[in-house]
């Protein structure tokens, strides 16, 4: 026998001796240990094949439902002649616009006594003025309580005539006596702004009209002549 079929049959030899040591030895199988996890498993969302689409469903914002008391609308008419606008709730305020016989106009405010009422202005945009509704002149529409009530700060200044003359004379309207200069020379009296007819009441028959004038607040007005023609200088 030659070399190399020695090697050969020692290597076939090896080779079997290894194979039974393989069979002999006991088989062990490896089993895995389930580890506990922390993780839990979120239900998958249910689809319902309904063929419909459905929307998201959103929480619906709060409201609040505010009721506001509707203030009953107040208006004055003037009837059978023409109220004055006057720039406060007095007489004694000067006038700044006229409502006209049969016009009417809404009313915004009144004052604390509820006697005059505070309205806007037609022929001047945002100007405000006021109404007396003492008057028989003024017609009023609407509840009066139902206005608020507007306070002024504002105090009017004083208006006056005098008479110059040696006359006695009348001031309408209103009644105003005017005495002569001659017996009284500090003769001025106070009176609302606005416009009076002057009369001369020293004359045969009737008093007659000297003069047509208007006083406004702060203003003193002289009456320099009678009827007679006899003008004089205010003392």
């Amino acid at each position: 026998m030659n070399k190399k079929s020695s090697r050969g049959l020692l290597f076939g030899l090896v080779l079997i001796v290894q194979a039974c040591n393989l069979m002999m030895e006991p088989v062990t199988q490896k089993t895995r240990t389930a580890v506990p996890s922390n993780k839990v498993q979120e239900p998958s969302p249910t689809i319902i094949q309904d063929g419909s689409q459905t929307e998201t469903p959103q929480a619906l914002p709060l409201t609040t439902e505010t009721k506001r008391a509707e203030r009953t609308q107040v208006t004055v008419t003037a009837v059978d002649g023409n109220l004055f606008i006057r720039r406060g709730p007095h007489l004694a305020f000067n006038p700044i616009g006229v409502l006209y016989d049969g016009m009417t106009v809404t009313a915004v405010g009144r004052d604390m006594l509820s006697r005059w009422v505070q309205v806007g202005q037609s022929s001047q945009a945002g100007s405000m003025g006021w109404i007396s509704i003492q008057t028989s002149f003024s017609k009023i529409a609407g509840e009066i309580t139902s206005l608020p009530v507007i306070d002024t700060t504002d105090w009017p200044a004083g208006a006056f005539i005098r008479n110059c003359t040696h006359h006695q004379m009348l001031a309408q309207p209103g009644d105003h006596f005017l005495p002569s200069s001659y017996e009284f020379p500090d003769n001025e009296v106070s009176v609302f702004p606005g416009i009076y007819s002057v009369y001369d009441l020293d004359v045969p028959d009737k008093p007659v009209l000297i003069e047509m004038v208007e006083v406004r607040e702060g203003v003193e007005v002289d009456i320099r002549e009678d009827a007679e023609g006899e003008r004089r200088k205010c003392p």
